[in-house]
C-alpha cells in the first residue's frame, strides 16, 4: 500500500504505518515490542487516513434543532455505504448531547471542544470511534462504566481529551486502560481538584496487556496518585507498566505513605511514573511537605 504497511499494535487495532516511521528504530526495539506498539499507537494512522482503494472520509454536518442545545441531528448531503468514515467536529458552539441519528453513522472522530456538554452521552453505538475530544466544556464526571461497556471502542481509542472541564473525580479505570495501548488519554488543566478511586478494584495484574500509554495531569490536584490505587506495589507496577509516562506538570497530589513506595524504584522508572518535570510537580499534603517537589524528596 503505497508507503504504508499494514501493522496492529497489541493485536487489537488495525492500522497502518509509514515505512519512514522512527518506531522501529534500534533504540525502540531494544526495550521489547510493548515499546513499538505505544509508539504506532502515536504514529500510525487507521485505514480512513490513507488513500486506500474503495474508503472514503468525510466530514458531517450538524443542525441544532433548539436554543439550549439538546436536540440535534447530523445531516450529509451525499450518498455513503459500510467503507464511508465521518468525522464529526463542532467547536465553540452550544451543544449539550451528541446528536440523537449518532448511531447511525460510521463515526470515527469527534471534536466537540468548547461546547456545553456535563457528560459524555451514550457513545457505545460508536465502535470504530478513534479520538474523542471533549476540551473545554463542563463535563463534571465520568463514570466507571463509559468504556467498560464498551469493548469494541477500548480497542479502538488511541486518543482520549477531557482537558479544562470540571471533573471531581475519576475512577482509575478512565485514566490506566486494560487491555490495550493508546497513545493519550489527558484530563490537563480541569478546573476543580480530582478524587482518584479504584471502584472495579482494577488490579495490572489481570491485564492480557501491559499498561502502555501517555496519561497527562499537567495543573491538576490530585487526592492520590493514580498509580497508589492500584494495589500493587512499586516493583509489580514497573512490570506491569512497561511504557508510556504520566505529564504532571504542575500538579499537586498528597505525599503519604503510599508515595513513598515509590522511592525504592529506579530514577528513570520514577521519573516516567512521576512525569519529565518533577521540580514543577508538588505535594499539597500532608502540611510539613507542602510545596515541597517530588524531586527533592526522591533525592
Amino acid at each position: 500500500m503505497g508507503s504504508y504497511t499494514y501493522r496492529s499494535p497489541d493485536g487489537m487495532k488495525d492500522l497502518w504505518c509509514n515505512e519512514h516511521s522512527t518506531c522501529y528504530t534500534l533504540d525502540n526495539s531494544k526495550h521489547g515490542f510493548e515499546y513499538i506498539n505505544q509508539c504506532l499507537s502515536c504514529e500510525a494512522v487507521p485505514e480512513w487516513e490513507i488513500p486506500l482503494p474503495n474508503i472514503t472520509y468525510l466530514s458531517i454536518d450538524v443542525e441544532i434543532r433548539n436554543a439550549i442545545g439538546t436536540e440535534s441531528v447530523l445531516l450529509i448531503n451525499q450518498e455513503f455505504n459500510s467503507t464511508t468514515y465521518f468525522r464529526f467536529v463542532h467547536s465553540h458552539g452550544y451543544l449539550k448531547q451528541l446528536p440523537r441519528n449518532i448511531y447511525k453513522f460510521n463515526i470515527v472522530l469527534i471534536d466537540v471542544s468548547f461546547n456545553l456538554f456535563e457528560d459524555i452521552g451514550k457513545i457505545s453505538c460508536l465502535q470504530n470511534l478513534d479520538t474523542l475530544k471533549m476540551n473545554e466544556n463542563r463535563i463534571t464526571f465520568v463514570s466507571n462504566k463509559t468504556f467498560s461497556e464498551m469493548p469494541n471502542l477500548r480497542t479502538n481509542i488511541l486518543h482520549f481529551y477531557l482537558n479544562t472541564n470540571n471533573l471531581r473525580q475519576l475512577d482509575v479505570g478512565n485514566v490506566l486502560v486494560p487491555n490495550n495501548t493508546i497513545c493519550k488519554v489527558s484530563y490537563k488543566n480541569n478546573k476543580y481538584p480530582i478524587k482518584i478511586f479504584n471502584i472495579k478494584n482494577f488490579n495490572p495484574k489481570e491485564s492480557d496487556t501491559f499498561l502502555c500509554g501517555n496519561i497527562d495531569f499537567t495543573n491538576v490536584r490530585l487526592n492520590i496518585h493514580p498509580y497508589m490505587v492500584l494495589g500493587t506495589s512499586s516493583v509489580e507496577l514497573v512490570r506491569y507498566a512497561r511504557c508510556g509516562k504520566l505529564e504532571y506538570r504542575g500538579a499537586k497530589y498528597d505525599c503519604d505513605c503510599s508515595a513513598a513506595e515509590f522511592f525504592n524504584l529506579e530514577y528513570s522508572e520514577f521519573n516516567r511514573f512521576f512525569g519529565n518535570l518533577l521540580t514543577s510537580s508538588t505535594c499539597q499534603d500532608p502540611e510539613p511537605l507542602q510545596g515541597i517537589h517530588y524531586k527533592r524528596l526522591f533525592l
